[in-house]
């Protein structure tokens, strides 16, 4: 029987994906260290390769009137990807940040993203013939929140972490974390203004239905989720309930229950994420103790790659092409042009004075131009798609659906190739030009209250860095007080034991050390195979192999018995030569 493969669409899409992390990973430090970018801008080009050679013609997306039976699966697809993400932007904020900084916030979700609403909803009206300006403010909503995936590449990594203010990078990423799910009222005022007999009555359905339950209700159903699932957390540890795998997999399974429960209650969901994802933080315990661990990374990372060869492979490029639309590459190569000049440059550069964490022009400056348009543009196409029903036979309704796809997957093309490819370009112009930063240098004009304002100086500097509490926070003042008084007892015990600090416990919510395996939630439960491993029984003084080493519970164990004069019956570890 001669040899014949099994070409299949699950067998290609999974070898080639595989190949893809694989190949990625091996240079990917040096693509990020060297050249600034994510994964993302990389895994949409995959996908766009994918989609010719590797996925048969029923898996790629597809333009015009009638259902893609594609579109369903994107909108559910891009829901769970997005909600996790925002959870993550949510868990990755300093202590109590949305409501400490609720006027910038409130600044860049309201008067600005309206602007920008505005601007992209014209330039799609100028552009693409024969649309009216309900269609271009319903296409323009999706295109309106910036995108948090994409914004990662300046606000992680090496490039934001030399050029870019702490301050601005927290700004951006709770602005995208925000304003991905604050999008729906755009998109469904817009909707409700085409569908509804009145005008009246569009306006009531969408305060009531939209403002009130799905997006206020959001904000709640997502404080209530990440406030109690903050409170069992500490519970858990309290009473050592909880394993480290379980403890670092919090942040994701609350997600996932968010976007299913927020769908079942008919709430914004993305939103919720977000609020969850920042409540569960709230104390800040939460993102220390988790922060130097890369499971929430590693989830991120896939994310990202999964959604981003979804975009590349569903592209029509057809579609982009379709001169009976309206639709040709020079108008929407203009329509890029013109987003990316005006949509976020100036209104940022307009409202600059009004936003207390924007200093200067140059920062609203930075800021305007990198407000980068990905995922979420894709989940509210896909939303738009699901609202209209098939059978509408409204004019605006079937004119939404046959060029909303071809506009926003060109926008977010537009987006990789002007914002996150950019990057490596302005390093190379801050290079040749010699700029060090863009970082405020501001400083105190008074030279002789330079010293009273030190202290708070150096805390503001801190909690801008993500790395300490907001200034004249008390509560977590006398947390920060107790957690340094446990830290230099940990640090003493350390040096006494001569284990590495890690080894011995973990810090609870108010800032106490907790020893050895009371603190179950920095212990694995699992117990890893590894290499033959050395072990030595000290009565007999034979040696022999053990197929595993120990797991961080069996170190602390150890640990503790030898502590308090036990002996073990074997010590893991202990090599051949003359132990």
């Amino acid at each position: 029987m001669g040899f014949e493969l099994e070409v299949t669409p699950l067998n290609v899409i999974s070898t080639s994906f595989g190949a893809f992390v694989l190949l990625y990973g091996i240079v990917s430090h040096r693509i990020k260290e060297r050249f600034y970018l994510g994964e993302a801008p990389f895994a949409l080009f995959f996908g766009i390769l994918l989609a010719q050679y590797g996925v048969p013609e029923y898996l790629r997306g597809s333009p015009g009137q009638s259902a893609d039976p594609l579109d369903g699966f994107g909108l559910g697809f891009s829901r769970f990807i997005i909600g996790t993400q925002l959870v993550l932007v949510g868990i990755e904020l300093p202590y109590k940040y949305i409501v400490i900084e609720m006027g910038s916030l409130a600044m860049l979700l309201l008067p600005v993203m309206t602007t920008m609403w505005m601007v992209t909803s014209v330039s799609i009206w100028a552009v693409i013939p024969g649309v009216s300006p309900l269609v271009a403010l319903a296409v323009a909503s999706c295109a309106t929140p910036t995108d948090p995936v994409l914004s990662n590449a300046i606000v992680k990594g090496s490039f934001a972490e030399a050029y870019v203010s702490p301050r601005i990078r927290n700004l951006i990423s709770a602005e995208s974390g925000a304003n991905d799910g604050f999008g729906l009222p755009f998109t469904f005022l817009a909707l409700n203004l085409i569908q509804k007999a009145s005008t009246a009555e569009a306006l009531k359905s969408w305060a009531l239905e939209v403002v009130l339950w799905s997006v206020v209700g959001s904000v709640v159903w997502g404080a209530v989720v990440g406030f109690t699932a903050n409170y069992l957390l500490k519970v858990a540890t309290r009473y050592s309930l909880i394993d480290k795998e379980s403890f670092l997999l919090f942040g994701v399974a609350m997600g996932t229950f968010v976007v299913g429960s927020g769908g079942l209650l008919g709430v914004d969901d993305l939103l919720a994420c977000f609020i969850a994802g920042n409540a569960l933080t709230w104390d800040d315990w939460y993102r220390r103790e988790t922060e130097d661990d890369d499971l929430q990374n590693i989830v991120d990372l896939l994310c990202n790659a999964v959604f981003f060869t979804f975009i590349g492979v569903t592209i029509d490029w057809s579609s982009f092409d379709d001169p009976d639309l309206g639709i040709t590459p020079a108008r929407l190569i203009l329509l890029n042009v013109l987003v990316l000049l005006l949509r976020r440059l100036p209104a940022m550069l307009l409202h600059q004075p009004f936003i207390p964490q924007i200093i200067d022009q140059g920062e609203a400056a930075f800021m305007g131009w990198f407000g980068p348009i990905g995922a979420g543009a894709v989940f509210y196409a896909f939303l738009v798609l699901d609202a209209i029903e098939e059978g509408d036979l409204v004019p605006d309704a079937v004119r939404i659906r046959s060029i909303i796809k071809p506009i926003i997957y060109s926008l977010v093309l537009g987006s990789v190739l002007g914002h996150t490819l950019l990057i490596p370009v302005i390093k190379l112009v801050f290079t040749k030009f010699g700029v060090k930063s863009i970082k405020s240098t501001a400083v105190a004009d008074d030279a002789s209250i330079v010293g009273s304002q030190t202290s708070s100086r150096l805390q503001e500097e801190r909690y801008e860095a993500g790395e300490g509490h907001a200034p004249h926070d008390e509560a977590a003042e006398r947390r920060d007080r107790r957690m340094s008084e446990s830290q230099r007892r940990h640090s003493i015990m350390s040096a006494i034991s001569g284990q590495p600090a890690d080894m011995i416990g973990g810090y609870d919510a108010d800032g106490n050390w907790v020893e050895g395996e009371r603190a179950s939630w920095r212990i694995s439960s699992g117990h890893k195979l590894g290499p033959h491993t050395r072990m030595r029984n000290p009565q007999g003084g034979e040696v022999r192999i053990g197929d595993f080493k120990p797991s961080a519970w069996h170190r602390g164990e150890e640990e503790r018995q030898r502590v308090e004069g036990l002996q073990d019956e074997a010590t893991y570890g202990a090599l051949e030569e003359g132990r």
